[in-house]
């Protein structure tokens, strides 16, 4: 099954959200959980997104699940293993930015392609939605629920404004548990949602035994 548009869409605003609340807000626990991980260049990432996207050519709901094994060196080489959905279980991308190759396959089948990834398109994206998300439309309320984490609820102060633009608000869960980023989720207004959870997050360790001198 394939990601369909508001599926992306979704996906793309976690990650841009993410980067938002790391600038733009200043609670304890989004500090605390960014501190930690300022300054470091090697990550290995372990998370699932979870998908219930309603489908208007279809008139009801879609269900969709991603589970991936990321690894980041010197945040320009990457290491992505794909976990679920099942059908593609154990394929795995390896980039290379020095000599722009790079690696597909699983188990020891492997095949290399070159590729360059464009770092400026990317800040220009990220800085531009940086710009929509640190403005004043976004409101926010921070409280403990019952297991002791906080939950942070971010929402779009001009809904009605949006509505008449055609453009569907939304809502940002946050939760923090002992100060470490969790769980994430955007909600739509038709009950559908994007959830990602973070199963493990390791920050400046060593990696480089996922990116062998010569390659795949």
């Amino acid at each position: 099954m394939l990601l369909g548009n508001k599926a992306r869409f979704y996906l793309f605003l976690v990650f841009s959200f993410l980067i938002c609340v790391s600038t733009g807000y200043s609670q304890r626990e989004i500090i605390e959980f960014f501190s930690s991980i300022a300054g470091e260049r090697n990550f290995i990432v372990d998370f699932s997104i979870y998908f219930h996207v309603y489908d208007e050519e279809k008139q009801n709901y879609s269900d969709f699940e991603m589970s991936m094994f990321t690894v980041v060196r010197d945040m320009a080489d990457f290491y992505v293993k794909v976990k679920k959905p099942e059908v593609v279980n154990d394929i795995t991308f390896v980039y290379y930015s020095d000599s722009n190759r790079i690696y597909s396959g699983y188990d020891d089948k492997f095949y290399m392609d070159s590729v360059e990834i464009p770092d400026d398109i990317i800040i220009k994206i990220v800085n531009e939605t940086l710009d929509v998300l640190s403005s004043p439309f976004f409101i926010y309320k921070r409280e403990k629920v019952e297991n002791g984490d906080v939950l942070y609820t971010f929402s779009l102060s001009s809904a009605i404004f949006l509505r008449k633009l055609g453009i569907e608000p939304i809502s940002v869960s946050v939760v923090f548990s002992n100060d470490k980023l969790r769980e994430i989720t955007i909600n739509g207004e038709k009950n559908d949602y994007v959830k990602i959870l973070l199963n493990e997050l390791k920050a400046g360790i060593n990696v480089d035994n996922y990116f062998p001198p010569d390659g795949y």
